[in-house]
């Protein structure tokens, strides 16, 4: 018998990086969300940096994309100054 997890059930980490530029945002856009509200806080903390779980990011953004949110999106990805307002 194996002490290890079966590879089916391992929830791979996200960080801020690969959230940030697959939603076309910046870093201080998504501490704004996740400050107000708007966006799940972080799952875990490794060495300094958040980190969700690929099912809480998924979940996320299907309700971004769903248009639970508005995003007003600026040239490189800047962030309104408030975060994105329910729709």
């Amino acid at each position: 018998m194996s002490d290890s997890i079966p590879s089916s059930t391992v929830d791979p980490l996200m960080y801020t990086a690969a959230i940030t530029a697959d939603l076309g945002i910046t870093d201080r856009c998504l501490r704004e969300w996740v400050s107000a509200g708007k966006f799940a806080r972080p799952d875990t903390n490794i060495g300094g940096r958040n980190a969700w779980l690929s099912s809480t990011y998924k979940r996320e953004k299907a309700a971004i994309m769903a248009g639970r949110f508005r995003q007003a999106r600026r040239p490189l990805g800047g962030c309104r100054s408030n975060p994105p307002e329910a729709a």
